[in-house]
């Protein structure tokens, strides 16, 4: 049977989507003229401010080790040559901008799978819910709906 133009058009979306997810993935250089030569690096101004920085413990509570110490002037990646190669230097300002993108990215990414999820839950649940409890779920269906905004300062 022929795909019908809606099909086509959604498949095209989705396909559209992941390449751009794909290209995100992937850490950009962002090489600022103005910061070529600071008086300090960024792991130093990370050490000062090293008792106050709770990143590493918080994503610890979740199960989530950082093996990246950004206090290194030069953190221990994995994947450095791929970096190198990309165009970008492996120090910390550049692992930090890079790790921050990249957990926005996977911060949406998971906000959209549990959306999905309660949203499946939901209708699943409206099939067999007496009017009143499918008034309630028609409400949280609603909240469900909208989205939320996340404010972060400026990195690039």
């Amino acid at each position: 049977m022929a795909k019908t133009r809606a099909e086509i058009q959604r498949e095209y979306r989705e396909r559209k989507k992941a390449q751009a997810k794909a290209e995100q993935a992937r850490p950009t250089p962002s090489i600022d003229p103005l910061m070529r030569n600071p008086e300090r690096t960024f792991a130093a101004f990370l050490k000062e401010r090293e008792a106050n920085f709770m990143l590493p413990e918080n994503l610890h509570w979740i199960g989530i080790e950082l093996g990246t110490d950004l206090t290194d002037e030069r953190p221990k990646l994995d994947r450095a040559a791929d970096w190198e190669e990309m165009g970008l230097e492996v120090n910390s300002l550049t692992v930090a901008t890079s790790m921050t993108a990249i957990l926005i990215d996977a911060a949406k990414e998971l906000a959209e799978l549990i959306n999905a999820y309660k949203i499946e839950e939901i209708d699943r649940q409206m099939q067999d819910a007496s009017p009143v409890k499918k008034g309630q779920l028609e409400a949280l269906k609603k909240r469900l709906a909208k989205k939320t905004s996340h404010f972060f300062p400026v990195i690039e």
